[in-house]
């Protein structure tokens, strides 16, 4: 079996297309993906709806998604957030649609293989 272990994608569709390309000429039989799919560049929307098509993919929530879900709800913390990582907080705030929150905010925050 074969097994890709993907993450940080933070939110850059060219890499996160390139890297599964990768994978499925490798013939992986499974993903994991170990969280911060959102973050830095202004592409989150579309790196989400990838994954979600994603075949055999196990998906964690990082720590981008937590700060994503904290700034939302408190903008001091968002403030920080930008200070610190950029203005793709802002990006990601403004233009995750509200299915793929939903989506994001039901991925655990850890997984168990066996």
């Amino acid at each position: 079996m074969k097994i890709a272990i993907i993450s940080d994608i933070h939110s850059n569709i060219y890499a996160l297309e390139s890297v599964l390309k990768d994978i499925q000429q490798r013939k992986c039989d499974t993903v994991l993906c170990l969280g911060d799919c959102v973050g830095y560049y202004y592409w989150p929307d579309m790196v989400i709806n990838v994954l979600k098509k994603v075949d055999n993919i196990l998906i964690i929530q990082g720590n981008h998604e937590e700060m994503l879900f904290l700034s939302l709800k408190d903008s001091k913390f968002k403030d920080k957030v930008r200070k610190k990582y950029g203005k793709g907080i802002d990006y990601a705030c403004n233009s995750i649609s509200a299915i793929n929150l939903d989506f994001l905010e039901k991925l655990p925050k850890k997984r168990s293989l066996l």
